[in-house]
């Protein structure tokens, strides 16, 4: 088995236990992914280097510690871009994460420049109906739509509305009806919404996807109408 691999699996399984296992794990699963880290700067490869950095920014955003994810997509946004340029998706995908963050961080104008550069390089890069593509339309329209867009919130509508015919194209269906949902229950659709929020849950946990975020995910929708 190639050194690669080895390493690839360990990484997985290190984001896997920190979605996986509630907060007791998390501290060993980080201390992997930092394990990880080490070995890739040792070993010279900016790609996979940020694709590392990347993963443990992507824990720490779903463990609300965005001040100390951002140094470390920071890092992986820079080396992606180095390397593939500035519009490749793989950027793209750091753009949206990053978007994700400073929205979190209260940099609201950061995020939205840095959501809508997501959006543009992923559905050039990827095309328009790749997974990663329409996870960065949700991340804008999720940020839009909390400052008031009815227009944010059609598009929600629309890609909770995608086909059912794959894994990833669910995640993103689920994380954007349970948004859209979340948007609603404060309102005179506050009794619907939060049925499709209880319908939601249960249908992630029959589904299993991989990992806990989207569990995760649509359970805080659904907390915050509370």
């Amino acid at each position: 088995m190639a050194r690669g691999t080895r390493r690839g699996r360990r990484e997985r399984r290190a984001l896997c236990a920190v979605a996986a296992v509630p907060r007791a794990g998390v501290v060993a699963a980080l201390a992997a992914l930092d394990r990880s880290i080490a070995n890739r700067r040792r070993n010279g490869d900016p790609l996979a280097l940020a694709g590392v950095l990347f993963n443990k920014a992507m824990v720490l955003h779903d463990l609300q510690r965005d001040a100390q994810a951002r140094p470390l997509l920071v890092e992986a946004r820079r080396l992606r871009s180095a390397r593939l340029g500035p519009s490749h998706p793989l950027v793209g995908d750091s753009d949206r994460l990053l978007g994700e963050v400073d929205a979190a961080l209260g940099d609201t104008s950061r995020a939205l420049a840095e959501l809508r550069a997501a959006v543009r390089s992923t559905r050039s890069g990827y095309g328009a109906a790749h997974p990663h593509a329409l996870r960065a339309e949700l991340s804008l329209a999720a940020f839009q739509a909390a400052r008031g867009d009815r227009d944010a919130m059609a598009r929600l509508d629309a890609l909770a509305a995608l086909p059912q015919s794959e894994i990833e194209l669910r995640k993103v269906a689920w994380l954007a009806g349970a948004t859209a949902a979340a948007r609603r229950c404060h309102g005179p659709q506050r009794e619907h919404a939060l049925a499709l929020l209880q319908a939601l849950q249960a249908d992630v946990r029959n589904a299993q996807p991989e990992g806990g975020a989207i569990a995760r995910g649509v359970a805080a929708a659904r907390a915050s109408c509370y």
